[in-house]
């Protein structure tokens, strides 16, 4: 009877063990960034802060780093015994609240970081470059520092408007010349507006080689290529 105890015991180890680590598994990352005006937009339900700086440096801020997997929804909240911890980001701090805003003034600052973190970071734990939150943070950091989506548009005459808007093929044309790859973009749609860009995602490896985002990516807000796209100012 001990023996039966301790296999079923052993083997209910083994099978959650297993379910974590498929859990936890994905394809790729998809680093994702979104548009101050386009967030303020979408989320009126809120009390919003622009970014610090904003109006002498105009920029895409970041989202978040999200394990991928191809065709599907990544791996989501896999580790609840690494809660979120501002102590690791001591050193990281300033440029987090400058690169990584919570734009949302009525709710707690690092209630952002907190939300990327537990859904998203504690499942890129499981690569073996991230180790822990500040790998994550730091790497995201650093990924952003390649990218300066607001010149990419820019540099190909696409700017932020109140009047103006643009094809979508010509969006993904200016950063595909910019980066090497393909990204995917994301839009929002009212009745008032239309369709406009909300947020701009690059794809990576394993390794944070940029790779094209092709028809594998899952989209939760698709671009409407027939439709222009709105690139909204506040």
């Amino acid at each position: 009877m001990i023996m039966n105890i301790w296999s079923y015991l052993l083997l209910s180890f083994l099978f959650l063990c297993h379910c974590d680590g498929e859990s936890s598994s994905f394809d790729f990352y998809l680093f994702a960034q979104e548009w101050p005006p386009s967030l303020c937009e979408t989320n009126r339900e809120h009390k919003f802060r622009e970014p610090s700086d904003w109006s002498s440096n105009p920029r895409w801020t970041i989202h978040g780093l999200w394990p991928s997997k191809n065709y599907s929804d990544g791996p989501e909240y896999c580790n609840d015994s690494y809660p979120f911890s501002l102590a690791p980001l001591k050193d990281l701090m300033s440029q987090i609240q400058y690169d990584w805003p919570n734009m949302f003034a009525d709710t707690n600052e690092s209630s952002l970081w907190d939300h990327e973190w537990t859904k998203h970071g504690t499942c890129a734990m499981s690569s073996d470059s991230l180790h822990n939150e500040h790998d994550y943070f730091a790497t995201a950091l650093s990924i952003y520092q390649t990218l300066n989506l607001y010149k990419a548009l820019d540099n190909s005459g696409i700017i932020p408007s109140k009047t103006d808007s643009y094809e979508v093929d010509k969006v993904l044309k200016a950063l595909t010349a910019a980066y090497g790859v393909e990204p995917n973009i994301a839009c929002e749609h009212s009745e008032s507006i239309g369709q406009y860009l909300s947020e701009i995602h690059v794809c990576l490896d394993k390794t944070f080689r940029r790779i094209d985002c092709g028809s594998f990516v899952y989209s939760y807000s698709v671009c409407q290529s027939k439709e222009s796209v709105k690139y909204l100012t506040f």
